[in-house]
């Protein structure tokens, strides 16, 4: 669903321009995020390894007769605010918080409209491959993407019109969630300075802060753990869409689920013992919730959830075992050997 809210821009001339993205839809697989006024983002509930395979695309229009109207609308409403079609184009960028990542998938200038195809795909094809951007390499977090019609050429400035490279014109907001990212770590790079302020070895590559957040207790109204990683590790990561980039994010995904069973066991043993009380349902909104979701698989049952969190008090090496078939960091290492080996 899209979080977009109507913003009025300080233009004038160019209303026929501001809501032309407002029929685009976001597939995610055969999940649908409709564009503007719907309020609602998409939350799926995958394995890592189903996420990072599912297509990405953005539909502009729901048929060719409505895409055809489109067309025409944004070059009409172009020369009616006395704007060149070769000044502006359509971009799309894709975000994820969770890696900071931002990354343009898709543009085309709009003299290209012709061209345009109603449906455009956000994965790349490289070498008969699909390549997907670093936005989109996160399954435990998700991403955002944003689609603009935006000024591509500048222009003479005057009163109440767009003149600046880059000021947009019309943008439609989609967001796909994981039930993983329903409440989780916020990643902090991990430099120098953060070192020495948490007494860390200098070589330390990954730190877990739980503060005072109960991974029993909703994650909602909880400061959230922070996870720190090593900054120039972030920086190649963010660089790189690589076999080894994409092994190392999801071993960072099982690490963060890896740093939840090791808090939940210390609060187990710490706690006056209600901890071992607790279904399911009583946790499901919690950092544990969403772990259990995780090793249990999507569609699991009530029943075989309160199995799993059973596991996680009296046979965690269990859920660790269930959690790294989940997320598959193996396929990805051995991956990693079959690019070397080509």
């Amino acid at each position: 669903m899209s979080t977009e809210t109507r913003t009025v821009r300080p233009f004038v001339g160019v209303e026929g321009l501001e809501d032309a993205l407002e029929g685009s839809v976001l597939h995610f697989g055969l999940d649908r995020c409709p564009g503007a006024g719907d309020n609602r983002d998409i939350l799926v509930d995958l394995l890592p390894e189903e996420f990072l395979r599912r297509s990405i695309s953005l539909e502009w229009a729901p048929d060719d007769e409505a895409f055809s109207v489109l067309k025409k609308q944004m070059a009409k409403s172009a020369e009616e605010a006395g704007i060149k079609l070769a000044a502006l184009s359509l971009w799309v960028i894709a975000e994820n918080a969770y890696m900071k990542h931002s990354d343009p998938v898709f543009k085309c200038s709009l003299d290209k409209l012709k061209t345009l195809e109603r449906k455009v795909d956000l994965v790349d094809l490289i070498d008969g491959n699909k390549a997907r951007a670093p936005a989109f390499l996160c399954p435990s977090s998700g991403f955002r993407v944003t689609a603009y019609i935006l000024l591509s050429q500048p222009r003479k400035r005057t009163p109440l019109s767009p003149h600046l490279i880059g000021t947009w014109l019309a943008k439609s907001k989609f967001g796909v969630h994981t039930s993983a990212s329903q409440g989780g770590f916020s990643m902090t790079p991990l430099t120098k300075e953060e070192r020495e302020k948490l007494g860390l070895p200098k070589q330390t590559m990954r730190f877990f802060e739980f503060g005072d957040h109960n991974v029993f207790e909703p994650h909602s109204g909880q400061n959230p753990p922070l996870f720190y990683v090593d900054d120039s590790l972030l920086s190649q990561l963010q660089a790189h869409k690589t076999p080894p980039s994409e092994a190392i994010q999801l071993q960072l995904a099982l690490d963060m689920q890896l740093a939840i069973i090791r808090q939940a066991l210390v609060e187990i043993n710490s706690g006056d013992g209600g901890e071992r009380d607790r279904n399911y349902d009583d946790v499901k909104t919690s950092l544990v919730g969403g772990l259990i979701r995780a090793a249990a698989g999507p569609g699991a049952t009530g029943k075989a959830r309160d199995i799993w969190l059973e596991h996680l008090r009296d046979q965690p090496e269990k859920v660790i075992a269930g959690l790294e078939d989940r997320i598959n960091v193996r396929k990805s290492i051995l991956g990693m050997f079959a690019e070397d080996a080509s």
